[in-house]
């Protein structure tokens, strides 16, 4: 904030747009990402926040349910920043613990004008949907009074639909998913490149947190390739030592994995789908994305942007990402670095492994109530 402070005395202009939720939810020391905004707004014209809310939270009934626990409702969970003509692309958020001992994954795009105007263009339009801050301190809906109503639902996916429909140069878009609205674009595209997979690829598919959709599992034990999974243990979970109901995340994930190897066992992929986490002392883990490799070990396809692969992010939150292909050779050496580092302190994990993790028995009657909430 103080950052941004300096460059909007200097006369630069500057958006930024947050969760409605996150975004307004304080946190230890008792402030939030609004208050902290607050005074740039009261401040500086050329400075706008704006603030999105899934339009379920605006249900008869869902106000009154608890932070955090809110937020199963669907977040807008892109993540970007855009200087000028560069663009960083990342999994992680602006919060103080992404910048200590967590590992993610950020995408540099310098000098790239036509993927920088789509997602300055993108972040534009989600803040028009979104309550923009006002100098009193007020949100203000910028398209609609009530974000509950038919009218809003319709009038922002026929927007977020002309946007995606623009026509723009190969170089220059990203894939979007925006349940809450109607648009799947992402999902849609991950769905068709795991079913086009064969036999002589090799995939490796990363998350924070595992809770593939069904979809995506048939896809991969359909496929033939070669499949590594990695997600984080449970002690690298970001849930990891939580307060209150929290504190079991961690656990339930780890049913989900049980889960995961019963059903490659039993459909005799075990000899070439394998489960790695993520297990290094003090650190915490959350990079996403998935690369396809071909058989000489050239990256075919790889990813870059916010969603886990989970339920969560294909059916609920708002989310955005880069597919990433290309004949560069430079380029393709740090894509195949990329995903040789991240499962650099990982190790393979056994049904073994699972069994001997202590799982309260009340998880394993609740957590198939509430997966498609994770």
């Amino acid at each position: 904030v103080f950052e941004l402070h300096k460059k909007l005395e200097e006369g630069v202009p500057v958006s930024v747009i947050l969760d409605g939720l996150r975004g307004t939810r304080r946190s230890i020391n008792r402030r939030s990402s609004y208050d902290m905004l607050l005074p740039l707004s009261q401040k500086f014209d050329h400075f706008k926040a704006s603030f999105l809310k899934c339009p379920k939270m605006d249900a008869r009934g869902a106000r009154w349910i608890p932070e955090r626990f809110n937020e199963v409702f669907g977040i807008m969970h892109m993540k970007a920043c855009i200087f000028d003509d560069t663009l960083v692309l990342t999994g992680a958020n602006l919060s103080s613990i992404y910048f200590q001992n967590r590992v993610d994954r950020y995408a540099v795009f310098q000098n790239s004008t036509p993927l920088a105007d789509f997602y300055a263009e993108l972040l534009d339009e989600m803040s028009e949907i979104g309550n923009c801050v006002s100098s009193s301190g007020s949100m203000t809906p910028t398209l609609w009074k009530s974000n509950h109503s038919h009218n809003y639902r319709l009038a922002v996916k026929n927007k977020i639909s002309e946007f995606i429909n623009k026509e723009r140069t190969d170089l220059g878009t990203g894939e979007l998913l925006v349940p809450p609205f109607g648009i799947d674009q992402y999902h849609q595209t991950i769905l068709q490149c795991l079913a086009n997979i064969n036999e002589n690829q090799k995939v490796l598919l990363s998350a924070g947190y595992f809770n593939l959709i069904e979809e995506y599992t048939k896809a991969l034990l359909n496929s033939g390739a070669r499949v590594d999974l990695l997600v984080a243990s449970p002690s690298a979970n970001g849930f990891y030592n939580a307060s209150g109901l929290s504190k079991h995340i961690p656990s339930v994930y780890s049913l989900l994995e049980r889960k995961f190897m019963k059903t490659i066992r039993r459909a005799k992929c075990d000899d070439r789908i394998r489960l790695y986490e993520f297990d290094k002392q003090g650190y915490s883990f959350h990079a996403k994305g998935l690369w396809i490799f071909d058989k000489d070990g050239k990256p075919f396809l790889s990813t870059i942007g916010s969603p886990n692969l989970g339920y969560r992010s294909a059916y609920r939150d708002m989310e955005s990402q880069v597919f990433l292909k290309s004949d560069n050779d430079e380029i393709n050496a740090a894509i195949v670095e990329d995903a040789r580092r991240i499962l650099e302190d990982s190790y393979v994990l056994t049904e073994e492994d699972l069994k001997s993790r202590h799982i309260p028995a009340i998880l394993k009657c609740v957590t198939p109530l509430i997966k498609t909430m994770l």
